[in-house]
């Protein structure tokens, strides 16, 4: 069967899916950088895919746990590794990378000091966000699918974590370049917008692998590159919602976290503006999930490459 007569994919019957001839509006970051690489893919607005993600976390108890759940138990590692505060650092626990990989660093350096050891504890922090956020995507995706969560999450979690752990290693990648950037750059007053700038494109370039690698079976390397296929696809609003999410977390971020309570005994007003905030970051996961199901069976492969012939 040639090519020009392929049978398009059948789009999920989870949501009615958008005509693709309907006019997609683009949003303002994406007519700087994203390429005009093919059609449009049609992706839910901005507004229903944060209403859907909302709905989605507060409607299922197992990720409410889930949130709850790792809060805590990163408190009480954390405290009996000596940890002398502030608890507020709980606050971003279930946050994306980019926002999640600067406190990541933030905490390694806290709980471990300025010693060479600090510099490697950044990783394992990175490891343990992305164990959290490949459980809290697979739970996304059955749930998008589904409507609830079976054993299936558990399972599928293995073959969610290697995309779950690349992602923040791109986070961290691409901060430490925007820092070296930003020193570049800091004569001009420009060192700042660098460093928000690395963390919107954390954001925008991950932000589907998770849920990619939760509902297809690809290897890591093909997982990665279909995320970043989908990120570049015109018309998505991909790098306007990262920027949406990526610049008020570091806000909020900085002035509760940096600025909350030297000690490390909660109270239960602290307690809940803790887990308040990790759900908004869960939210934030299943939209990326939800708008990734939505456009996934309108997103072409990418290209073979062909080798050319020997003269």
């Amino acid at each position: 069967m040639s090519k020009s007569k392929r049978k398009p994919r059948t789009p999920s019957s989870y949501r009615a899916p958008v005509s693709a001839s309907e006019p997609v509006k683009r949003g303002f970051f994406d007519t700087l950088m994203a390429p005009r690489t093919g059609p449009p893919a049609p992706m839910p607005s901005i507004r229903s895919s944060i209403a859907r993600g909302f709905v989605t976390v507060i409607s299922t108890p197992a990720i409410v746990a889930w949130v709850a759940g790792v809060a805590f138990v990163q408190w009480v590692v954390l405290v009996s590794l000596g940890f002398q505060g502030p608890f507020t650092y709980m606050a971003a626990a279930m946050s994306w990378p980019g926002p999640g990989t600067y406190l990541d660093g933030q905490l390694a350096a806290v709980a471990f000091g300025s010693t060479r050891g600090s510099l490697f504890s950044v990783f394992i922090f990175l490891i343990v966000r992305g164990v959290v956020l490949a459980v809290l995507t697979t739970m996304s995706v059955e749930t998008l699918r589904t409507g609830g969560v079976s054993a299936w999450s558990v399972r599928r979690t293995l073959h969610v974590l290697p995309a779950a752990i690349t992602a923040n290693m791109v986070g961290l990648g691409l901060l430490l370049v925007a820092g070296v950037g930003g020193q570049f750059l800091g004569q001009l007053g420009l060192g700042f917008l660098v460093f928000v700038a690395g963390l919107v494109a954390a954001v925008w370039l991950t932000a589907s692998a998770p849920a990619i690698a939760a509902d297809e079976d690809r290897g890591l390397a093909g997982t990665m590159q279909r995320a970043y296929r989908i990120a570049r696809v015109p018309g998505s609003g991909g790098l306007t919602i990262a920027a949406l999410y990526a610049i008020p977390s570091f806000a909020v971020t900085s002035v509760y976290a940096f600025g909350g309570d030297i000690g490390v005994n909660p109270t239960p007003a602290r307690w809940a503006v803790t887990i308040g905030l990790n759900l908004i970051h869960a939210t934030a996961a299943v939209m990326f999930a939800y708008r990734y199901l939505a456009s996934a069976p309108f997103i072409d492969e990418a290209p073979k490459a062909t080798r050319r012939p020997r003269r």
